[in-house]
């Protein structure tokens, strides 16, 4: 199953930021450089995916990026800006 933003959660991407926020009332988080990255890389994407989304707009190795992004996913999900199937986030 893929990673997708809950409901109740808006989001507003404007080129290498993302804008996170539980609605009504916040708070608003602030994604930039490699956070922004794997959110958006995320998106309809199983763990798997991600992972190499991430690789290729890094340039390196799904190896390389691997515990980065597993770790931000999950921190992600647990803070409920993100959301997926539990088989999909490890931590």
């Amino acid at each position: 199953m893929s990673f997708f933003t809950p409901r109740g959660v808006a989001a507003v991407v404007e080129e290498d930021v993302v804008y996170l926020a539980t609605l009504p009332a916040g708070p608003i988080r602030v994604l930039t450089g490699s956070a922004a990255v794997i959110w958006q890389a995320a998106l309809g994407q199983d763990l798997e995916g991600s992972v190499r989304r991430v690789a290729e707009v890094a340039g390196v190795a799904s190896a390389a990026v691997r515990p980065d992004v597993e770790g931000f996913l999950a921190e992600l999900v647990a803070l409920g800006l993100l959301e997926a199937a539990p088989a999909d986030v490890t931590g």
